[in-house]
């Protein structure tokens, strides 16, 4: 296996799991390590001459409650196909990184952020409680009442805490199908982080493009964009705003 930028590379054993019998009565802890997508930059989910298993297989969502906005899925469902399934509800969820194929598994054990963590924080806030099978503790319930610290070991912990199962999410009603994006440009790195303070708090998503090629004062210089929903039934604006920064 290798990482994602290519950086670490390791012969390992790969397991594919595909019923929970197999997952329950694999290797002890001290010889295997959970894998979801492996899209992870570093060498998250493998080791030399260990034993990688992989959730892939176990990808169903379990349980949605549209009235009370939570879903109930395991641990190998990928965020792209877990919004095919919530979008139609009017359903989202507004912690997530920008790539579909990452498994909810994965975004629980790095405690990933999405586009505005400033204002929303990382996955761990969205997360209600976590069904987590353990070689030597059997199957563990966790949330905040119940084994708060497993539970916050686990969020961010690389799979170092056991197997995640079934994961339950606390979602947001979608405000509109349609974003508006506006362009701030900022001149250098201390413009951009002063940018950044300031729009994080107004807007849905915020990201930069800053360029690191220029030396001196211009270093860093570069666009953040701040794209807003536009509530449903309000004219979408259309294009890019442009501004010099906010006040």
């Amino acid at each position: 296996l290798v990482s994602l930028d290519g950086g670490v590379a390791a012969s390992v054993t790969m397991q594919r799991p595909d019923l929970y019998r197999h997952l329950l009565h694999g290797p002890g802890p001290d010889f295997s390590i959970p894998r979801g997508a492996g899209l992870s930059y570093a060498a998250a989910s493998f080791f030399s001459n260990g034993i990688s298993v992989e959730h892939g297989a176990f990808n169903r969502a379990l349980e949605l409650d549209v009235a009370r906005a939570r879903v109930k899925v395991e641990a190998g469902i990928t965020l792209g196909e877990l919004c095919s399934l919530l979008l139609p509800h009017g359903l989202y969820l507004p912690i997530q990184p920008g790539h579909g194929r990452i498994t909810v598994g994965g975004c629980i054990a790095a405690d990933v952020h999405g586009k505005n963590q400033k204002r929303d924080g990382n996955f761990i806030e969205q997360v209600e409680s976590i069904e987590l099978f353990h070689p030597s503790h059997g199957l563990l319930e966790l949330s905040r009442e119940r084994d708060r610290e497993i539970f916050e070991l686990t969020c961010g912990g690389l799979g170092l805490t056991g197997h995640i199962i079934a994961v339950e999410l606390r979602l947001q009603r979608l405000p509109g199908r349609l974003i508006d994006i506006e362009a701030l440009r900022f001149e250098n790195l201390t413009a951009g982080l002063r940018t950044l303070a300031a729009a994080s708090e107004p807007a849905d998503f915020v990201y930069t493009w800053p360029d690191l090629m220029p030396a001196g004062p211009r270093f860093c210089e570069g666009f953040l964009f701040r794209p807003v929903f536009v509530p449903a039934g309000q004219a979408h604006a259309g294009g890019f705003a442009t501004d010099q920064g906010l006040e």
